[in-house]
């Protein structure tokens, strides 16, 4: 099991209400490693276009995550299983 901590940009398969499709989005886990261990979920704040509102990440999180564009940190938070983790993007500062 991939470890994740508090900060870490992650790539996310949110599935469709039909369950046949998914998208995938950009995610900052929130929760720290021990909870992701114990319980094998991760909380997560999502992550948005400018304009959504939010907190913007920094420029060098925007380019080691590899963004198109700059994202911002939402206040929509949730908690998500990690079958769903694609991959880890990088890190947020």
């Amino acid at each position: 099991m991939t470890n994740f901590d508090p900060g870490d940009v992650v790539l996310l398969r949110f599935p469709f209400t039909d369950l046949l499709s998914s998208e995938k989005r950009p995610a900052v886990v929130i929760s720290p490693r021990e909870h992701t261990n114990i319980h094998h979920d991760l909380r997560r704040a999502r992550l948005d276009e400018p304009g959504a509102g939010g907190t913007g990440l920094s420029p060098r999180s925007v380019e080691t995550c590899r963004f198109a564009k700059a994202n911002v940190v939402e206040a929509a938070c949730g908690t998500v299983s990690m079958v769903i983790v694609e991959r880890r993007m990088g890190k947020s500062d």
